[in-house]
């Protein structure tokens, strides 16, 4: 078997402030007002303008697995 490890960045793009916290209200599973705050915070420290639009960058690890029959 052979195995290959590489990172892989992750980019979210949103046309404004309001997309983003509507996108991530449904990934976190946000149900409250308290909850929402945390992630509005959350996201002003993370998201990054590019072109006119807001960013979220992530990086993941991706392994690759594969061999011969």
């Amino acid at each position: 078997m052979t195995v290959s490890v590489f990172p892989f960045e992750h980019v979210y793009r949103y046309a404004n402030f309001e997309e983003a916290v509507e996108d991530f209200k449904s990934y976190y599973n946000v149900t409250s007002d308290t909850q929402e705050t945390i992630l509005r915070d959350y996201l002003k420290g993370v998201l990054e303008s590019d072109n006119g639009n807001l960013i979220q960058r992530g990086w993941s690890t991706w392994v690759k697995m594969w061999w011969k029959k």
